[in-house]
């Protein structure tokens, strides 16, 4: 008796556990979004007194169709049909969504529908949004928010869910730890370096530990609650058309750090923005350049200047860099520089002291086998703790020490 108890306690508590994992299947903002589909088609039913667990493909297209005519675009009609086959699934129902007439229906809607491209947010465009951040406490949170998500390139849940605990920082880079690995490096310029900001941005609230991102009182004290993803988008809202960049969205920060990043190689691009489809990413490339060569047009040319007051006018910052391709060079070499000091050492002392050879019967080895063993003999070795302890203290006093209010995560 006692085992089937057992038995039963141990499938009850899978089945608990199955079903949270297929809740966590779907991101937050989007389960939220589906639950106001969901309301829609509730209140719709009501009206015409159909119960929703029973619809026909022929209700499904009079429902789309008015969620249409209330200026409900292709992504909206989209998304209803998700959030209907998804009601329908967690019951074990039949999908009706995957009735030829309403997938005729939606390609009808995509053919009939001019769908906007998406803009990207160009460098030029975010140093705009960053100049309409202040020095106070929420124009610090606001500037190193934006250039961290921009350069990272974060999406919205990654980056309310960032801690201190999860974030290391160097003189020369951020090292995020979760929810993904990431090295942000520094700027060329200080306004748009994302690892000043954030050193600012720190020493400003003397946040120690939880969340990094964070709402403030009428006192400027930092809540203990993270921001919501609903925030964060009030915060580039606000600040882009306070910039007069009405295009800017997060998914145009994803663009524009690869038109920004279009150096580096595709299989490092498909890691930060996520993308995995190569041809969609080539896509977007072509577009950002598309976009910046416009800009380049639009742009006003130079005003014609008398030659005796060409030497008083003012040259034309040059155009800040998000991005520095000599840290990594310079920390790359003096990696190989460490470890080939640390190489060079263990070999000494094995020069001094040798080690007595290992006379193995030649009959015994295969001649593939004893090619291997004479290509690996004193080449490859095994770095002790202490190595790696001495080459992280030299890195420290290279590159500067961790920040002191946040420590890294075991």
């Amino acid at each position: 008796m006692l085992n089937c108890r057992s038995m039963l306690r141990a499938s009850s508590a899978s089945k608990a556990y199955a079903a949270e994992l297929a809740r966590l299947s779907t991101a937050p903002a989007t389960r939220e979004l589906y639950d106001v589909q969901i309301q829609r088609l509730r209140a719709y039913c009501k009206e015409r007194g159909v119960d929703p667990y029973c619809l026909s493909a022929e209700h499904i297209c009079d429902f789309l169709a008015h969620i249409h005519e209330l200026a409900g675009g292709y992504a909206v009609i989209r998304m209803c049909v998700a959030a209907i086959g998804r009601l329908y699934m967690g019951r074990g129902r039949e999908n009706p969504t995957r009735h030829r007439a309403v997938r005729q229906f939606v390609r009808g809607l995509r053919r009939a529908t001019k769908i906007a491209t998406l803009r990207p947010v160009l460098t030029e465009d975010l140093i705009r949004i960053t100049k309409t951040c202040g020095r106070d406490i929420r124009g610090l949170r606001d500037r190193a928010l934006l250039l961290v998500a921009f350069a990272g390139p974060l999406r919205r849940c990654e980056l309310t869910a960032l801690r201190t605990q999860d974030l290391i920082l160097t003189g020369e880079a951020i090292v995020l730890l979760h929810p993904r690995r990431l090295i942000i490096q520094r700027g060329t310029e200080p306004e748009t370096c994302p690892v000043t900001a954030v050193r600012e941005y720190l020493a400003a609230t003397r946040i120690s530990s939880g969340p990094l991102w964070r709402g403030f009182d009428h006192r400027d004290r930092p809540s203990p609650r993270a921001l919501s993803y609903r925030s964060v988008w009030q915060i580039l809202h606000d600040r882009a058309r306070a910039a007069g960049v009405p295009h800017a969205s997060w998914t145009g920060f994803r663009f524009g750090f690869i038109e920004a990043a279009a150096k580096l190689p595709l299989f490092e691009l498909q890691k930060r923005t996520l993308i995995s489809d190569r041809q969609a990413l080539r896509g977007q490339l072509q577009r950002g350049r598309a976009y910046r060569r416009a800009a380049v047009v639009n742009s006003p040319g130079p005003t014609a200047v008398p030659d005796r007051e060409r030497d008083s006018v003012a040259k034309p910052a040059r155009k800040p860099l998000l991005f520095t391709w000599q840290t990594v060079s310079d920390v790359r070499s003096d990696l190989e520089r460490l470890y080939s000091s640390r190489r060079r050492s263990r070999s000494e002392e094995e020069v001094r002291h040798p080690k007595p050879p290992q006379k193995l019967p030649r009959a015994t080895l295969r001649p593939e086998k004893l090619v291997k063993q004479q290509r690996g003999h004193g080449r490859s070795r095994r770095y002790t703790q202490a190595d790696v302890a001495e080459i992280r203290s030299e890195l420290t006093r290279l590159y500067g020490s961790t920040c002191a209010s946040v420590r890294s995560s075991p």
